[in-house]
């Protein structure tokens, strides 16, 4: 299965910064005995969150993404408040 994934962000990850979080696998407790701690069934899975000059849009590859959804809206407002004279 992680083959496939993979396979599937090749193409992106080749080209842009490419960064994994825990997501459902990690909520429901499919993990291996090397996870760590992470957000509870209730909390949402996409956020937004700055590492020093760095934003990290993290958005959830199982839920709808496509134009007009909730997901969408997010990526589209967290890439759209990126503040670039910060990142200079």
């Amino acid at each position: 299965m992680c083959s496939l994934f993979t396979a599937q962000v090749q193409p992106i990850a080749s080209t842009v910064p490419y960064m994994i979080a825990s997501s459902n696998h990690e909520r429901i407790g499919q993990t291996l005995d090397l996870s760590m701690p992470v957000q509870t069934l209730e909390e949402s899975v996409v956020f937004l969150t700055y590492y020093g000059m760095f934003c990290f849009c993290v958005a959830d590859t199982e839920d709808h993404w496509r134009e007009g959804t909730e997901q969408y809206k997010f990526i589209e407002n967290c890439l759209a408040t990126v503040d670039r004279k910060t990142q200079s």
